[in-house]
């Protein structure tokens, strides 16, 4: 007879009966914005249940050198520079941890602000400003080598589930990543074992 693998919420339910340490990270990704390719940055902060769940909150923006030239009227063009940035509430799940290979659930829900600058002779002015609230799923596969590293890559969907309707861009997109990670968690605990 085989053993019955345990539920998602019996893996949760143990994982939050252990005492959460600290975790923090900066992390890009990359995607597309009405098919141009744009890189989204990060940085997070939350709590780790041993080392099977990981939740917190976290604050990501658009690089900031996404540029086009917009014809206003006949006469003038205008440079403007799309932005947009969120804070994300955040779920990870790791799913599968065999050996060295890691298989990681990630799951956000984000709201902030799109907008554009219009970049001036006399100076930068911001238009289109408008709310977002977006919903990011993915999933990251990472081979750990040499005990403190990993690599790996992943893939998601960032969802706009509210888009900012004064800026015409397509911000529903896919998301990719490759990772290079080095574990301080543990180096840390095993400089203090």
């Amino acid at each position: 007879m085989l053993a019955q693998q345990p539920s998602l919420s019996d893996t949760l339910r143990l994982a939050f009966n252990e005492k959460p340490s600290f975790t923090a990270k900066f992390n890009t990704r990359n995607s597309f914005v009405t098919g141009r390719p744009v890189r989204t940055y990060g940085i997070k902060a939350g709590a780790n249940f041993n080392n099977k769940v990981a939740l917190g909150i976290g604050f990501h923006w658009l690089e900031h050198d996404n540029v086009r030239i917009y014809n206003e009227g006949e006469a003038t063009e205008q440079q403007r520079e799309l932005r947009m940035s969120y804070v994300a509430a955040y779920f990870d799940y790791i799913f599968v941890r065999k050996k060295r290979w890691e298989i990681t659930m990630p799951v956000q829900l984000g709201i902030g602000l799109s907008k554009e600058r219009v970049l001036l002779e006399e100076g930068v002015n911001e238009v289109n400003k408008g709310g977002v609230l977006l919903y990011e799923p993915g999933m990251i596969a990472e081979y750990r080598f040499l005990r403190y590293f990993g690599i790996g890559a992943g893939v998601g969907l960032r969802i706009m589930l509210i888009n900012n309707g004064k800026i015409d861009e397509q911000f529903t997109a896919p998301l990719y990543e490759l990772r290079f990670r080095i574990r301080f968690g543990d180096i840390w605990k095993d400089l203090n074992s």
